[in-house]
């Protein structure tokens, strides 16, 4: 349930789960403030992470998230300084940005198709990153995708779903599409 395993600090650094685990659903705040795992291994037939459920886990570093996730909260990994980027399996959907860079560009692999909710969300303070370069072939844009963030954006023509709230509280001073 939620607030589970908050603040799990007992030197217990890796979560793995049985492989024949029947868990589907990891409840918001299930793991917040678990700062000593550095590596989560989540088991396959798991199709929701909620919000924030693993938020303020400063040593994770190393993140398995199964394709059967079909559902990722808000703030799933916010204030996770040591997480590189994240993507899916097959890195067609990128997760979250990883808020432990310092670079000034951005340029996303060709193969997203899909940026998810909060994944630029500056809960997390990047504002360094002055520019991100979107691939020809990214298709979709989640909510909150971009808050906070002041990067300038210029968007693929390929791009066909914007999320309402993609832009909400952006802070940037230029947003444009490639014709």
């Amino acid at each position: 349930g939620q607030f589970a395993f908050a603040y799990l600090n007992y030197g217990v650094t890796e979560l793995e789960f049985a492989e024949n685990s029947n868990l589907k659903n990891i409840e918001s705040y299930a793991f917040t403030g678990a700062y000593s795992i550095s590596s989560l291994n989540l088991p396959e037939g798991l199709e929701l992470i909620g919000n924030y459920a693993f938020q303020s886990c400063d040593d994770l570093q190393y993140v398995y998230i199964p394709s059967t996730v079909t559902e990722l909260g808000l703030h799933v990994f916010s204030d996770d300084s040591k997480i590189t980027n994240l993507y899916n399996k097959d890195a067609t959907t990128l997760i979250r940005y990883s808020s432990g860079k310092k670079d000034e560009t951005f340029t996303l692999p060709s193969s997203v198709k899909r940026i998810e909710e909060s994944a630029f969300s500056s809960y997390n303070d990047i504002s360094f990153l002055k520019n991100i370069n979107f691939n020809e072939g990214l298709e979709y844009i989640g909510s909150n995708a971009f808050s906070g963030l002041t990067a300038d954006l210029n968007f693929p023509a390929s791009l066909k779903t914007l999320d309402i709230n993609a832009f909400k509280n952006y802070k940037g001073s230029s947003v444009s599409v490639k014709q």
